[in-house]
């Protein structure tokens, strides 16, 4: 563990570099779900550069690598943060309209470059639009949206590694699976600074039809109105697998809700009524059966499958999301990054 002594060598080092910091920041003031403990030493380098500079001087005085975005995948822990690094303001991007060719610093806001190579006519990155995560989040876990999915359109990224040393890594070498890649698995080891992606062309008029409609279907059945990490597990058949996991309910309970979707399908395809945005009688039936552990919610009203903020209290996520690997049995792979204080 590092001494107050190391720590003000790092602070004085970047006084040096004039990277901005704070001292003792809040965590509900700057996470994106505004929980979690304190941060004694914040830092906010403004661009690339200055990311590579704190990283060597992190790497050089032994500080942990604690590095993040806009942090909307990321639940803190209560308790004290030593260190946490900011790339929020590390958003410089370029966009080569002839060749498709697309460059982004590791801060550079997901939504704002789906819409803007949407404009381009540049098609890839337009279906990520209302993914409220930055580039190297995104480059990190390979993030992925209607049909849209970094591992399509990735070619290289420059990251530092824990030598200080900036390396780039192509995307043969990513390991890209299902929302992981060699990062997120541990087998590649540094922060992603930069990031490029090969774009098609294809009709700016389309691609920004795509973006209006994506926005519609998220704002229709997705969480809008609280704050929240978005899914929390990673597993597509999220639903399903809870009624795998338990032969029990998936005989009883489960048979409900197959009936009442296929009868949801029935009036949709007669009536044109819309299939219901909230998952409402599965979120009953399980939190009954397998005795919802919370006095409130804090859960979606659209899915058990996103955690909200709104009523939530310290302990909380860490409760809820245990009694979710119960009830699934291990059948579920959670996505979002749990960030203990050390």
């Amino acid at each position: 563990m590092m001494t107050a002594l190391d720590w003000n060598k790092v602070r004085s080092r970047l006084d040096e570099r004039g990277v901005a910091y704070s001292d003792d920041v809040e965590l509900s003031k700057v996470s994106w779900i505004k929980m979690g403990g304190k941060i004694s030493l914040f830092i906010r380098p403004q661009n690339r550069e200055e990311l590579v500079e704190v990283v060597r001087c992190l790497v050089e005085f032994g500080a942990p690598l604690r590095i993040f975005g806009n942090t909307s995948n990321c639940f803190f822990s209560e308790g004290i943060h030593p260190c946490i690094v900011s790339t929020q303001k590390v958003r410089g991007f370029e966009i080569e309209e002839d060749s498709g060719r697309v460059t982004a610093d590791c801060g550079a806001s997901l939504t704002v470059l789906g819409k803007r190579t949407a404009r381009a006519g540049l098609a890839g990155l337009e279906g990520m639009v209302g993914i409220p995560a930055t580039v190297g989040g995104a480059v990190f876990m390979n993030a992925g949206s209607y049909q849209n999915v970094v591992s399509k359109v990735f070619v290289e990224a420059d990251y530092v590694d824990l030598e200080g040393q900036l390396r780039t890594i192509t995307a043969a070498e990513m390991d890209f699976a299902y929302r992981t890649t060699a990062f997120r698995q541990g087998k590649v080891k540094g922060i992603i600074v930069s990031a490029t992606f090969q774009l098609e062309r294809d009709s700016s008029e389309q691609l920004l039809k795509r973006v209006a409609d994506v926005t519609e279907h998220r704002n229709t059945f997705q969480e809008k109105n609280n704050t929240n990490l978005g899914t929390l597990s990673c597993t597509p058949t999220f639903y399903r697998e809870i009624i795998l996991a338990n032969p029990g309910f998936g005989l009883t309970c489960g048979l409900l809700i197959l009936l009442q979707r296929a009868l949801f399908r029935l009036r949709e395809k007669f009536t044109g009524t819309p299939f219901p945005a909230k998952r409402t009688l599965e979120i009953k039936l399980i939190k009954w059966w397998f005795k919802y552990p919370l006095p409130r919610r804090v859960h979606s009203e659209f899915s058990l499958n996103c955690f909200i903020s709104t009523h939530a209290q310290p302990g909380d996520f860490e409760i809820y999301t245990e009694w979710l690997k119960q009830v699934a049995k291990g059948r579920i792979e959670l996505e979002n990054e749990y960030i203990n204080a050390q």
